[in-house]
């Protein structure tokens, strides 16, 4: 599990990729399709033993699945061509596609592979937002200590075989650069009057568990990708102040953190703050 699958990608810098797209034909991108895998070696990232550094958008929710193969082309096209990003962060959800139906993620690689075009998927959502109509609620502590194990929400499968097949799909390919558990990880406690309080010894141990546990069961069947959790960094129950180091001090291979500046004070070096520059300095302590 060491070796090249660890690193570091702390700030992903994410722009908003239009919601609408005229179906005209856009010109082939310039960039030639993805080879090599990126890996992860000390603080840095790397494809074919050359440093990589990636900027590129987010297509949310089920944005790409929605668009028809020319649609979708002239989008990756668009992004090749005309901002110089390289990556794309997008969801792929067990609402969308999988086993039985891999027709919707393999596309979405396919037009991402012709325009150079590396991918980021994310396998599930913290929210209920953008999952199957039976999730009502955000994932909670005992989503994240057993219940990702188990089948629910609507879906045949649990989260843990979903992710398994899903990596297993793409084993290999370059076109994904690496795996995201989740958008945006936290573990808090659920009442039953709807209310949420924070455990936060308790969260972040079933964090740590969980992203264990999630990358060993990916990396058994696609051992050359590098896995992120998809916590979303600052004052989150699970990963406050140190505990943002322990979340990520095993088995998960990159640290990661939204940057929405005006919440988290992310530029101030305030270890207190629980901005960008305190889970920085905690990544870099992992060499990661």
């Amino acid at each position: 599990m060491v070796g090249p699958r660890r690193g570091i990608g702390v700030l992903i810098l994410i722009s908003i990729l239009p919601t609408l797209i005229q179906p005209v034909t856009a010109a082939p991108g310039w960039a030639a399709p993805p080879t090599g895998l990126v890996s992860a070696s000390g603080t840095g990232l790397l494809v074919s033993g050359q440093p990589w550094r990636f900027v590129g958008y987010n297509m949310p929710c089920a944005q790409p699945f929605l668009l028809d193969q020319e649609q979708l082309q002239f989008a990756m096209a668009d992004i090749a061509d005309n901002s110089g990003a390289n990556a794309v962060r997008v969801w792929f959800f067990q609402q969308n596609g999988g086993p039985g139906n891999w027709g919707p993620f393999d596309r979405v690689v396919a037009a991402a592979q012709a325009d150079g075009i590396r991918l980021v998927p994310t396998l599930v959502n913290e929210w209920p937002a953008c999952e199957a109509p039976g999730v009502t609620i955000q994932k909670s502590l005992a989503w994240y200590q057993t219940g990702y194990r188990l089948k629910g929400d609507g879906y045949p499968l649990s989260y843990h075989d979903f992710a398994v097949a899903v990596a297993r799909h793409f084993a290999g390919n370059p076109t994904i650069a690496f795996w995201q558990l989740v958008n945006e990880a936290t573990a808090a406690t659920l009442e039953p009057n709807g209310s949420s309080n924070c455990d936060e010894q308790a969260a972040a141990h079933a964090l740590r568990a969980f992203a264990d546990t999630m990358t060993m069961a990916v990396h058994a069947v696609d051992p050359g990708h590098v896995v992120s959790l998809g916590s979303l960094g600052g004052d989150q129950c699970g990963t406050t102040g140190s505990d943002y180091g322990y979340v990520h001090g095993g088995a998960i291979g990159i640290c990661e953190f939204h940057d929405y500046g005006f919440t988290y004070a992310p530029l101030a070096d305030d270890h207190v703050a629980n901005g960008l520059a305190d889970d920085l300095h905690q990544c870099q302590a992992l060499h990661k």
